[in-house]
């Protein structure tokens, strides 16, 4: 714990001292507000009371709290009571040794009811505090919830339990007063002070306003006037109204009517602020944290800092990805930044305190989506720093273009600096042309209400008036000479040249255009089946209209309408329409971003309809010059553009039930060959040869036909067939070939069945994963017993205040052992591994369990790591590898059923026997119990031996002989028993490859599988993929087939790539 002495006592001025009455100071007794009303606290309805046991505390503390327990109790601020209510206590130790008395109320403050905070912002609260005023006084109220009596029907919340350390009595006191730790003290005090600081203000003040400013900030009040007189005169004034009030003040932390004070952390002198010498000491004092709860802390602390630190997001930026982790890292980066921030901290500059009669300037800029600005106002001829800005990108600005970033980065921190600003002017200088950048690119990006609201914050404001300037370092926004200026880059040009599918793609008509082209698709639902279809026409003519494949969505059958107008537009000047948003946006906006990606979102896994958009993208090259606009559909207007989208849309309704017949459910009647029967086949000798196998005769057309009518397909006419008949009926491979050899014959029908079912998507996402049975990978076991344990928690029904059961096993002799637990927490796994397993058994070599946040803690890990404990935790989705322990599980709760149902007792009463029942029972595969693999005898009831005076010691002699003999043989036979380690992966799956993921959560009629993932490691039995942070099993993933395309480039030459 780092403490922050933020002023040194002083002593006060004989003058203010000999003014003021006597008792304002504080002498260890509490004050109480003379206006204010006895406060009723409200409960949220339908709230049951909470009863919470104390904390066990230690004897010696106790006796130091003691004292201030009787202490309260003789000043009435505290008193004995007998409540249903209950909420323990723990003492405080302070930094000279004392204790400090704290209650932890967080159950009472979730069922109270909320009050709306009226508390003064920090952020803002000098902004009203200019350069004129030169003398200040702050004063700190001594125990100022205390102050406000609590009315007595809801002194009951607040009851505690206390333990006399002299007589041992307890009982239960509760508070009179308003207790620290209650969410609302803060508001219910600071809005008794301030009606009384109005009223002071109003009936004793009598300097004119304009001359001084009190702020309130709960029990810190601070005091700015011009002159020192005045200063004097007021704080005087004020100190009697607040003896008199009923108030406490502190002594040792009053600053009366000096030129620097030190008010919320900041050391405030003549329109200056900055940060206090003693709060940058503590946090430079900070070590090199070692985990993330140290790292929050720091970040904690010197975010607090942040108004006084250039660039802050920028710098600390490596540590706040730190946090992120799982694991806790710390590398060059993170101590690197570490170091910068606190050496910012050390060089903190003074800040001038705003001054609303002077205008503002904000300079904005962008870098690794990071809000970066400096706030400054003019003081002579140069400009001094009011604060520094830096505030992180949302998830969706931070996807766009660098210069709508820079547009998105000046918004945002034109809200932050309008609360320093109040209204005042505004002059914004950025490094792009904001407006025009919003005009022309805005609504390709930005939504239709941020861009409204964007439109409304720069456009509509009084006080905001833009300006460009051409220096992006935020390092030289001080300079006298940074005035507006041209800028080096043309923004509107990038955004166009770097997100546009073709540099020279318009979203304008181009001049003397060749064809004006109107693309619609259409996909509905109709009696239960969904059509779809497109088309592309012009105003007057349809130049292709065709049905698309049941189910198609509308989003596909637009880009599938925008490809082929520009597909049959190679070559020529061509403007095309669409009303569709989505595919203008691919090809204006997203398009390239998406291929640069590799045809991925930002998460990792494949963006939809990823073919169709390659397509798009290829084909917006082939025109001469284009022009892509969008226009809204169904409008009634009369206009040209109107007319060619209405019949485009009305041409893609009426093809879609048209040619329904082409896109059939089922397989169509006749011969699936008939379409390529007008050309001569391109029969290789493979194919000439079965046709001479199979007695088959040329026809007319140069076909191989057989007697019985099947025509002989050649290879590369018969993948297409099979493509078409399978994207009809979904069969599989041996169905489909069965059923088409009635009709045609070829090579390898069956490989190319297969083949295409493989790599059709709609059959990958929703078959069933058919895998040989393989070896599996064998669990660990220990080499004794006791070395390794299967560790597992399993909820049961709650009984005598126990709800969980936490289960060990020992994976060598399967012996079990259960502990009933309130919680299923981490520190109940710590408890029975350090009180129960380890004291038995001994430490343990490993453990493994599932990967449940009470086991991967950090005390749990680090207890492990202490000990030299492997932990091993299994693989998620996969409870075979908790395989020992589950059906441990699943024993336990069938034994503790019978035995709870027959005795009538509570599972907690019969985990006991239940454990003694499974122990002795022998194991199936070795015949031989947990027992007597521990013990190395049979168990059985007590009996009588004899006297051992009198049996001699050939009894013990001959039961030792055979205890070794029996262990050695029952543990060999163990040892022989284990499964061997895997030598090699279970699996085919490679780094690099594409997969689809089982869905667990499956919903009727939507896909089994997603994906394709790629996948980025693999393990024996586990693979890791991009946009998933688990390991997932082999058995939950499914390898994409891939498709090879093959183009010739010469005689000797040719190229195969890779279609997922």
């Amino acid at each position: 714990m780092f403490i922050i002495k933020e002023v040194e006592p002083q002593p006060i001025r004989e003058e203010i001292e000999q003014a003021v009455v006597p008792w304002v100071w504080e002498t260890g007794t509490p004050g109480k507000s003379k206006a204010a009303q006895p406060v009723v606290v409200e409960l949220k309805e339908g709230k049951e009371p909470v009863r919470l046991k104390q904390y066990a505390i230690k004897p010696e503390v106790r006796r130091e709290v003691a004292p201030i327990i009787d202490q309260y109790l003789n000043l009435g601020i505290l008193q004995e009571c007998e409540s249903e209510y209950n909420t323990p206590i723990f003492p405080v130790k302070k930094p000279k040794g004392k204790y400090r008395l704290v209650q932890d109320l967080r159950a009472i403050n979730e069922i109270t009811k909320d009050i709306h905070p009226v508390v003064a912002n920090p952020y803002t609260l000098l902004t009203s505090v200019s350069e004129k005023f030169e003398w200040f006084t702050v004063i700190d109220l001594k125990d100022a919830f205390f102050c406000i009596p609590l009315a007595l029907e809801s002194r009951k919340y607040f009851a505690f339990e206390w333990e006399n350390p002299d007589t041992g009595r307890r009982r239960q006191l509760t508070w009179s007063r308003l207790p620290q730790g209650f969410k609302n003290s803060p508001t219910i005090f600071g809005n008794q002070l301030a009606r009384e600081l109005e009223e002071w203000k109003t009936t004793q003040v009598t300097v004119p306003s304009m001359f001084y400013v009190v702020l309130q900030y709960v029990d810190d009040i601070f005091l700015a006037a011009t002159e020192r007189d005045i200063c004097s005169q007021l704080t005087i004034s004020l100190l009697n109204m607040l003896g008199q009030g009923g108030y406490r003040v502190s002594r040792d932390k009053a600053q009366l009517v000096r030129t620097e004070v030190v008010y919320l952390g900041c050391e405030i002198s003549k329109g200056v602020r900055k940060l206090g010498t003693n709060r940058i000491a503590a946090i430079c004092a900070i070590p090199v944290p070692r985990n993330h709860q140290e790292l929050r802390s720091f970040l904690g602390m010197v975010g607090w800092c942040r108004l006084w630190i250039l660039n802050f997001g920028l710098l600390a930026w490596p540590l706040y990805e730190a946090l992120k982790e799982v694991h806790w890292t710390w590398g060059r980066a993170q101590e690197k930044a570490f170091l910068e921030l606190k050496q910012a901290l050390k060089e903190a500059p003074a800040l001038g305190l705003p001054d609303l009669s002077k205008d503002f300037q904000l300079y904005v800029t962008e870098r690794h989506r990071l809000a970066l600005g400096v706030l400054t106002q003019k003081i002579g001829p140069w400009k001094r720093p009011v604060g520094y800005f830096s505030k992180q990108l949302d998830t969706v600005s931070s996807g766009w273009p660098g210069c709508l970033r820079a547009v998105a980065a000046m918004v945002l921190l034109i809200q932050e600096a309008r609360k320093l600003t109040l209204g005042r002017k505004l002059e914004v200088y950025v490094p792009h042309m904001v407006i025009a950048v919003l005009e022309q690119k805005g609504g390709h990006w930005l939504s239709s209400s941020r861009l409204l609201q964007y439109q409304a914050l720069l456009r509509e404001q009084d006080d905001i008036e833009l300006k460009i300037t051409p220096h992006l370092n935020p390092a030289e926004f001080l300079r006298s000479d940074q005035e507006e200026g041209e800028l080096v880059h043309d923004c509107v040009e990038i955004i166009e040249q770097v997100y546009a599918s073709r540099e020279d793609l318009k979203d304008a008509p181009i001049d003397s255009p060749d064809w004006e082209l109107f693309t619609d698709g259409s996909s509905f639902v109709e009696n239960g089946t969904r059509y779809a279809g497109f088309a592309v026409v012009t105003t007057l003519q349809v130049i292709e209209a065709k049905a698309l494949p049941p189910g198609t969505s509308a989003q596909k059958a637009e880009i599938r309408a925008l490809t082929r107008a520009l597909e049959l537009s190679k070559g020529k000047r061509v403007n095309v329409w669409t009303d569709s948003k989505y595919a203008f946006g691919v090809v204006h906006v997203h398009g390239a971003l998406w291929k640069e990606r590799g045809l991925l979102t930002s998460q990792g896994s494949t963006i939809k309809h990823r073919d169709e958009i390659l397509l798009l993208l290829e084909a917006v090259r082939e025109p001469e010059a284009v022009a892509v606009m969008h226009v809204p559909g169904h409008r009634r207007e009369d206009g040209k553009i109107y007319q060619g989208n209405r019949l485009a849309d009305k041409m893609a309704k009426r093809v879609a039930k048209e040619i329904r017949i082409q896109s059939a459910l089922i397989p169509a009647k006749g011969n699936p060959a008939d379409p390529y029967m007008k050309d001569e086949p391109p029969y290789l000798p493979d194919d000439v040869k079965l046709a001479h196998l199979v007695k088959a005769q040329k026809n007319d057309k140069g076909w191989y036909v057989t007697a019985t009518g099947q025509v002989v397909v050649p290879a590369k006419i018969m993948r297409a067939i099979l493509e078409t008949e399978h994207y009809k009926c979904h069969w599989g491979a041996e169905a489909l070939v069965k059923f088409l050899k009635n009709e045609v014959i070829s090579n390898q029908m069956l490989t190319m069945a297969k083949r295409v079912n493989a790599t059709c998507p709609t059959c990958v996402k929703n078959n069933p994963l058919v895998r040989k049975q393989v070896q599996m990978g064998g669990l660990k076991v220990g080499p004794q017993p006791g070395d390794y344990w299967q560790i597992d928690f399993s909820e049961l029904p709650k009984a005598q205040g126990n709800k969980y059961l936490l289960v060990y096993v020992c994976t060598f002799s399967g012996w079990p052992e259960a502990f009933p637990c309130r919680t299923n927490q981490a520190k109940e796994v710590v408890k029975t591994l350090l009180k129960e397993i380890i004291p038995r058994f001994g430490i343990p070599l490993g453990m493994s369990s599932d990967r449940g946040p009470h086991f991967v803690a950090g005390i749990i890990q680090g207890v492990a790591k202490a000990l030299g404990i492997r932990w091993d935790l299994h693989t998620p989705w996969r409870p075979q590898s908790s395989g020992q322990v589950e059906r441990m599980n699943q024993t336990l709760k069938n034994q503790l059923k019978k035995i709870c149902q027959e005795a009538e007792v509570q599972w907690p009463q019969a985990l006991p026997i239940t454990l003694l029942r499974i122990r002795i029972k022998p194991r199936e595969r070795i015949g031989v119990s947990p027992y007597e693999v521990l013990y190395g005898k049979a168990y059985h009831a007590a009996t009588y031996q004899g006297d051992p005076h009198l049996t001699g010691d050939q009894v013990l002699l001959n039961y030792v002989l055979s205890l070794n003999k029996t262990l050695a043989a029952v543990r060999g036979a163990l040892q022989w028993n284990r499964p061997l380690p895997l030598e090699n992966p279970v699996h085919n799956i490679s780094p690099g490859d594409h997969v689809y993921v089982k869905n667990w959560s499956v919903e009727p009629l939507k896909e089994s599988w997603n994906g394709p993932y790629q996948v980025l490691m693999t393990t024996y039995t586990a693979v890791k993929v991009a946009g998933i942070d688990n390991w997932i099993h082999y058995t939950r993933v499914k390898k994409v087939s891939t498709r090879w395309e093959v183009q010739p480039i010469t005689d000797t030459r040719m190229v195969f790539r890779a279609k997922p």
